[in-house]
């Protein structure tokens, strides 16, 4: 009873844990929050509203939260309004694994233990020059003693002239040298022997004394041993943590391996994207690219690669939202509308990528995804069948050396309807190696001349007509593309790009026309000093419309795209300013051989004058010459100043001024006021009078005109 007892005892203390680690558990199981929650209420013209209903009103509310669990950061977003048709995303959450700060946590830790080291190693130095010394000194002392050999010998000899009575009692001259090694041992100075007093040994006292010679000997060597032993396992120490210290100092090889973090830290860090709810998974040419969902996207990397996405995508297309059924009607409509909550009849898909090796190095990968949906998403006519998408990918990349890479990429699609038979050449019990065109294909060679510090890149790309992915947001199919891309740095103040980029459809040549498109961009950027920096691109878009009838005409419209911007920072003493102006040219060919152009002159300014007074200014001119458009020639003027008090109130005021050849002069203004209610809670106030150009272009103008008014309360916590 006593030994099961005291066993009770024993395992009763390793599993109970102290105060001190319950607590420090308990802590990291509370998360530490930090972010901006706001709900209010917004009236009178509404821009991103799909009714044309003016005014109205709605409640929203949005957050942005970040925290930590169990030392793992994660981000969380989200937004609600009670408005049902909006163009843009509404309703919506997402919660993400933070990349950025769980890398900047684990650096903070490598930055710990690498002053760790350092200290460590700066220790370990200090030891070895004491144990160099210590080592130093005995072997100076072993140094002036006769070796054992040689002792032992001379121990032998007197022991057996010990046994002579003869010499039992007689000073034996020759111990003399010895007795001069003992009292001053590495000394050859003769007058140093002549000055010793050299003591009158008998036989008995030289046995004694070479004796305690043999034992200090064996005595010192055992130190000299000892110090060698411990030195050589301080090198070791210190080669160690001079391994360790450019480990630490060396961030691409602490990513492949780090001994100071656990397997669950180490699987965490390969995490390149962890995300559920609102996703934006963009991993993968042909399978997932450009598209936004309601589901969980993952990706991971080291050695390995590995990427998952699964949910409904939300991107509606050409069609609105019945309000009344609160689900998809299939209406066509001009707008991109995204609505998180009302996605009914959205397509489901699930993708796999997995393969060895990083993406931007060399790399083998192979991926598949499955997806079920509507035939047609505009179409008026009752579906009852649903659509089945597979697609795979295969995608490699070698990277020849540090500056020369090529990447392949192939892809192969099938859709089918389930219910229905399927004739042809597209079966899917013959996918992935029948022969039907629903083939795509991208090659790329990237190259970096070091000594020109030039980056090439060229791509060619084909798409065939009947290439099908439902995790592809925006891709043309039946499209041929060939493109080259240049970045050049000219010297330390001007860089150039460029690119070429050559587009044709009709792969097949099943349509009367051909279309293709020739597209050119040059971009120069100017930093002409440390304030002034210039930068200018044009960009001129040539299209060529063939016809297989040699009795149509062929047209060869051009556009033009052309940009100027000059960023100026003008030395001021206590006072920072920023200067932008922008020009822009637009030449676009329209039907009949009439083009139209748009120029538009841009200048603002932002200028803090001190930690109370802050001012925002900006001039813009537009002028089209298009007759049909409401704005041939607008001028706009707006101006805001915003006081901050020492009590956190901040106070804006701003007027405006617009002038359109339509409705001639427009005035209006803005004032918002953002007050601390108590600490970390901040209460906005919002009242607005629009004119034309803040963002109703293209709307009502005279509903607008009627209430030109735009307003919001809001409650702000911040913490």
């Amino acid at each position: 009873s006593a030994h099961r007892s005291g066993f009770m005892n024993k395992l009763k203390n390793k599993i109970k844990l102290d105060s001190s680690t319950t607590k420090t558990f308990f802590k990291k199981l509370i998360p530490k929050t930090t972010g901006t929650i706001s709900s209010g209420y917004d009236y009178g013209i509404i821009p991103f509203a799909a009714n044309i209903k003016y005014p109205m009103g709605y409640f929203s509310s949005q957050g942005n939260i970040g925290f930590s669990l169990l030392s793992i950061p994660l981000a969380a977003t989200y937004y609600y309004s009670d408005l049902k048709s909006v163009s843009g995303l509404n309703n919506y959450f997402r919660v993400a694994f933070d990349a950025n700060a769980y890398k900047n946590v684990t650096q903070n830790k490598n930055f710990e233990k690498l002053d760790e080291q350092k200290e460590a190693l700066n220790s370990l130095n200090q030891i070895k020059q004491q144990l160099t010394q210590k080592l130093a000194f005995a072997q100076n002392m072993q140094n002036g003693i006769p070796n054992s050999s040689v002792l032992n010998s001379q121990l032998s000899n007197y022991s057996n002239r010990l046994n002579t009575d003869k010499y039992k009692n007689q000073v034996n001259p020759s111990l003399v040298e010895d007795s001069i090694k003992k009292l001053a041992p590495n000394s050859p100075n003769d007058s140093l022997k002549a000055n010793i007093s050299i003591p009158k040994l008998t036989l008995t006292d030289s046995i004694n004394q070479l004796t305690g010679l043999i034992k200090r000997n064996d005595s010192i060597s055992k130190k000299v041993e000892h110090y060698t032993d411990a030195l050589q396992k301080i090198e070791q120490q210190i080669k160690s943590t001079q391994n360790k210290l450019e480990l630490l100092k060396n961030p691409q090889k602490l990513a492949e391996q780090n001994p100071y973090i656990g397997k669950l830290n180490s699987l965490m860090s390969g995490i390149k994207k962890f995300e559920i709810g609102m996703c934006y998974p963009n991993y993968s040419t042909f399978l997932v690219n450009g598209s936004s969902l309601k589901g969980i996207n993952v990706e991971w990397e080291k050695k390995f690669y590995v990427a998952f996405t699964y949910g409904k995508t939300i991107n509606t297309i050409l069609t609105t939202n019945n309000i009344i059924q609160n689900q998809l009607q299939t209406v066509r409509n001009g707008f991109n509308f995204f609505d998180f909550s009302n996605v009914r009849d959205s397509r489901k898909i699930a993708a796999l990528k997995f393969g060895y090796g990083k993406k931007e190095g060399t790399h083998l990968y192979a991926g598949v995804l499955y997806g079920v949906g509507l035939p047609s998403y505009v179409s008026q006519i009752s579906q009852n069948s649903l659509e089945k998408n597979i697609v795979i990918e295969l995608d490699g990349k070698m990277a020849i050396n540090a500056s020369n890479s090529v990447e392949l990429i192939y892809g192969k699609s099938t859709l089918f309807q389930s219910g229905l038979p399927v004739t042809g050449e597209n079966i899917p019990s013959g996918f992935p190696f029948n022969k039907y065109r629903s083939n795509a294909g991208l090659v790329r060679y990237s190259s970096l001349i070091k000594k020109t510090k030039t980056k090439l890149i060229a791509t060619g790309r084909l798409i065939d007509p009947f290439f099908n992915s439902y995790g592809v947001g925006f891709m043309r199919s039946d499209n041929l593309r060939y493109e080259l891309k240049i970045e050049q740095e000219l010297s330390r103040k001007i860089k150039f790009s460029g690119f070429y980029r050559k587009d044709r459809d009709n792969l097949l040549n099943t349509f009367t026309y051909t279309t293709q498109l020739q597209t050119m961009g040059a971009t120069l950027s100017i930093k002409i000093d440390k304030r002034l920096l210039l930068k200018a691109s044009f960009m001129p878009v040539i299209q060529n419309i063939s016809s297989k009838d040699t009795g149509l005409k062929v047209s060869h419209p051009v556009n033009n795209i052309s940009n100027v911007i000059v960023t100026y920072t003008p030395k001021t003493r206590n006072i920072t300013s920023v200067f932008t102006a922008m020009y822009s040219y637009y030449s676009l060919s329209g039907t009949g051989g009439k083009s139209s152009f748009f120029q538009n002159y841009l200048v603002n300014n932002n200028t803090t004058f001190n930690p109370h007074f802050k001012n925002d200014f900006s001039i813009n001119y537009f002028q089209n010459n298009d007759n049909d458009s409401l704005n041939n020639s607008t001028f706009l003027f707006s101006n805001s100043l915003s006081y901050a008090s020492s009590r956190g109130v901040i106070i804006t005021g701003g007027i405006k001024f617009v002038h359109n050849n339509l409705i001639k002069s427009q005035t209006g203004g803005l004032l918002k006021i953002n007050i601390p209610i108590i600490k970390h809670v901040h209460l906005e106030l919002l009242a607005e009078k629009l004119v034309l150009g803040d963002f109703y272009n293209s709307y009502n103008i005279e509903q607008i005109k009627k209430f030109p008014f735009y307003g919001y309360a809001k409650l702000i916590i911040s913490w």
